[in-house]
């Protein structure tokens, strides 16, 4: 079937033609604008059929490549669609695109020409427009001639396209007169004429897109001279003004050498290195920035919050015409958050704070977006808060987006925050105030405290001590700080000569006289007397406030004491024990009878006792009895009692145990009742661990980390987690070359737990760099510059001469290979040249630069 093919390769432009000989096909590959032509492959004219064709032709006169060029799609001009695969000379039959709607003759539904409008699909042009999707083979119409009469209309042939092409954003095609006009795809009734060429006569086959760059293309029609042409005339290529429609003579055709007298160049199919869409909607916030890849611009170690620029002064936005707009927004925003964009020649739209679109006014250039971007600011009006924040500015232009660029923001977190000034009055007292206590509960409390010559000072204050202080409060973190000031005023608290408690007989009273004090006075019923006559049994009290509002207080009682008469007295004790009372005992419960004088030489009184005896009241309490070795146990007495003693010991409330045996418990209840209870503590083995530390290693994927276990281990946890092929089993590996120190923790059945460190440390990088080499060596390794190592890395080198051109660079360089390196081998004169070594080592890159002597 081939009479020749050839392995495809992607090269920076590729022009291919397709010409019918004597029966048979045969695709060249060429230069554009010169005659080095090659040939692909030939297929015989024959093996374009099939069991069910139809239509009054079997002539392919189109088509299209894969992006790999492994595979050719051919289009014949009834419909038929073929597949051919280069590498395996196989023709596959997939189809007639017009079958359904002709079966028997077609010929006035042309398919002239296919293209790729996306990975995915092929769309078809001619006197019929369709799409065909290559995944699931479906032929979609989008227009079609309805009959031939209609066909032959000017109006028609006008529409039809012979020949097509996309040119930047547009599709252009030539119908069947000297005219060029612009495809829509899916509305082909509205195609557009742009302007005709008369002076030359139109081959039919030829019109091509030559992109040289991002900001040249140019377009180009193939024609004849001579109306019609003469057989065997060279066609030639014209260079199309877009302004002015004048097509310009620029080359002629390939020439194409065979041994058949006959042939037609039936299309020229050009492919670009760099296609138009390839150079459009790209946002480079930094030109000349050379951070880590998917980020465009990159500020670290911020000691600020709000009003950072998202770009740096070199924004460069690539897009032949202006664009439509930009949209820039904070990914995972926060409540606070904004983009705040200054006004200028364009509009801004507001999706909310942190999401906004700036958009073309109608005269809106890409400098007015440029600048838009290097004045817009990220601003937050929450807190201070740290961390990383990543905003994305996108490009839009005709409808499509551009490729996202980022901009990352780190702001140091936490972001040191000591609050506002605060003053603060406090009253003298005998007692101290924790300065920490003041700070507002959203700000840093890891900061520390200093006094007015910030000398660093403990966070308690002794109110007796001082009378007026001003405090310094400063946080910082790494290398930010944040300073409060704290202006305490301490007041006296008024003095107080206490008045004693009294006893009184029935009918009298007493005054308490406070008149000497010059404070105010008021009293527990709210009476602010100074003189006060008290007749009523009771506790009384009241509080001296001073000009400063410093309060000071005393407390006393009153008894007065009643007229004769019988008294009950209820008494209860504990079982067991004996009730005194009046200098009697009892010592069992029942009802007593008792009179006394009162010592004030009051009435006496009689009392009836009521003798009972307290109902028990269990000794309760909570805690583990089983607690795991080298550890303890905390036994808390829940129940009402006090005086608590274990094994004869006193304790309050609440005891800390480290052995095990036998604990016996006493304490008395609210009735002053011993309780007493027994318990029994058991101690379980804790597990044990043992690591190695891993120092000066290399690293390499599989390393496990040496660790031993003894005990019934039954949940494991390492921690930091990252490096680590797992966190939860007890031998993991390491996946990343990242020193530091690893913990691992580990629970047995009982609950007992034990916990270890491993520090691990890589190689660091060791290397020689020579400053003498030689142009003719006796030894070759001494006229080779490289660098020498411990360990293998890759590195870039990049020699200049002394006027500071580039005289040799190279890439990825293995510091382990000997042979790798610059060797002058006599093709500079001696002297100095200067180097520039640049590699990565943890993450960071290194730049080496110096001079080396060329003997």
């Amino acid at each position: 079937m081939l009479s020749c093919a050839l392995s495809l390769e992607l090269s920076a432009q590729e022009t291919f033609s397709w010409a019918s000989e004597v029966g048979k096909y045969t695709m060249y590959k060429h230069d554009f604008f010169n005659d080095d032509v090659q040939k692909l492959f030939s297929i015989p004219d024959s093996l374009f059929t099939h069991d069910n064709m139809t239509g009054s032709t079997n002539f392919v006169n189109s088509f299209e490549f894969t992006k790999d060029r492994s595979k050719v799609y051919f289009l014949e001009t009834q419909g038929d669609l073929y597949l051919y695969t280069v590498d395996v000379d196989n023709l596959e039959f997939i189809g007639d695109l017009t079958l359904e709607i002709s079966p028997i003759w077609h010929a006035f539904n042309k398919t002239l020409g296919l293209r790729f409008i996306n990975d995915s699909t092929l769309y078809i042009y001619g006197q019929t427009y369709g799409t065909f999707n290559i995944n699931t083979r479906e032929f979609t119409l989008i227009r079609q001639v309805t009959s031939f009469f209609d066909s032959i209309t000017p109006e028609e042939k006008e529409i039809a396209s012979i020949s097509a092409c996309k040119f930047k954003n547009r599709f252009l095609y030539i119908p069947d007169y000297p005219h060029l006009d612009e495809l829509f795809l899916n509305n082909p009734d509205s195609n557009k004429f742009i302007f005709s060429y008369d002076s030359i006569w139109q081959g039919g086959r030829g019109i091509i897109t030559y992109q040289y760059d991002c900001d040249s293309t140019s377009l180009f029609v193939l024609a004849s001279i001579g109306n019609p042409p003469i057989q065997g005339i060279q066609s030639f290529w014209y260079k199309v003004d877009m302004n002015t429609g004048e097509a310009i003579y620029s080359h002629p055709s390939i020439k194409i050498k065979f041994i058949d007298s006959l042939f037609t160049l039936l299309q020229t199919r050009h492919y670009n290195s760099k296609e138009w869409e390839d150079c459009q909607r790209i946002v480079d916030l930094d030109k000349d920035d050379s951070t880590e890849p998917e980020i465009d611009f990159k500020i670290d170690g911020l000691c600020y919050h709000s009003g950072i620029p998202i770009s740096d002064i070199d924004v460069k936005i690539s897009n032949e015409f202006p664009l439509d707009s930009i949209v820039i927004a904070i990914n995972n925003p926060r409540v606070g958050q904004e983009i705040e964009i200054q006004s200028g020649n364009y509009n801004i739209v507001s999706l909310n704070p942190y999401h906004k679109r700036i958009t073309n006014s109608g005269i809106t250039t890409n400098n007015d977006f440029e600048n838009a971007i290097k004045n817009a600011v990220y601003i937050d009006t929450g807190i201070k808060r740290g961390g990383e924040i990543v905003i994305n500015i996108t490009a839009w232009y005709d409808g499509i987006s551009g490729s996202t660029a980022k901009a990352k923001l780190r702001i140091i977190d936490p972001l040191p925050n000591a609050g506002d000034d605060v003053d603060v009055e406090y009253c003298q007292r005998d007692s101290s105030i924790d300065l920490t206590d003041i700070l507002d509960v959203s700000i840093n409390k890891t900061g520390k405290f200093y006094n007015s010559l910030f000398d660093e000072i403990s966070s308690n204050i002794d109110l007796n001590t001082v009378n007026q202080e001003q405090i310094n409060y400063i946080v910082e973190n790494q290398g930010c700080s944040d300073t409060s000031q704290i202006n305490i005023t301490i007041h006296p608290v008024p003095l107080i000569n206490p008045v004693s408690d009294s006893t009184i007989c029935f009918g009298e009273s007493i005054v308490i006289d406070l008149s000497n004090m010059s404070e105010s006075i008021m009293w527990n019923d709210g009476d602010v007397s100074k003189t006060k006559t008290l007749d009523v049994s009771g506790e009384y009290s009241y509080t001296i406030i001073n000009e400063f509002s410093c309060q000071n207080a005393d407390t006393f009682e009153i008894e007065i004491l009643p007229t004769a008469q019988n008294n009950p007295v209820e008494a209860k004790v504990c079982t067991g024990e004996i009730f005194k009372f009046m200098n009697k005992q009892y010592d069992e419960a029942g009802l007593y009878h008792d009179t006394i004088y009162s010592t004030m030489g009051c009435d006496s009184l009689i009392f009836d006792i009521q003798l009972e005896y307290f109902d028990k009241i269990p000794l309760e309490y909570i805690g583990d009895l089983g607690f795991c070795e080298g550890e303890n146990t905390e036994i808390s007495i829940t129940s009402k009692h006090d005086d608590l003693t274990i094994n004869g010991e006193h304790f309050n409330k609440s005891i800390e145990l480290s052995e095990s045996g036998i604990y016996k418990i006493s304490g008395y209840d609210t009735n002053g009742c011993l309780e007493e209870i027994e318990l029994n503590l058991t101690q379980y083995p804790s597990p044990d661990i043992s690591t190695e530390d891993l120092l000066d290693i290399s690293f390499h994927p599989g390393i496990k980390l040496p660790v031993e276990y003894d005990g019934n281990i039954s949940q494991y946890k390492w921690t930091p987690t990252y490096g680590l092929d797992c966190y939860d089993c007890p031998y993991p590996e390491l996946t990343e070359k990242q020193d530091g120190i690893f913990t691992i923790e580990v629970i047995n059945q009982y609950g007992c737990t034990d916990s270890d460190n491993i520090n691990v440390r890589f190689k660091k990088i060791v290397y020689d760099i020579p400053n003498v080499i030689y142009n003719n060596p006796y030894n070759p390794a001494n006229g080779i510059f490289r660098i020498k190592s411990n360990t293998e890395f890759s590195y870039n080198l990049k020699i200049y001469n002394r006027w500071g051109n580039l005289i040799f660079e190279a890439k990825h360089i293995k510091s382990t290979n000997p042979n790798a390196g610059w060797s002058p081998e006599g093709k500079v004169n001696s002297g100095v040249f200067v180097y520039m070594i640049t590699f990565e080592e943890d993450g960071k890159k290194k730049v080496i630069a110096g001079d080396i002597t060329v003997l």
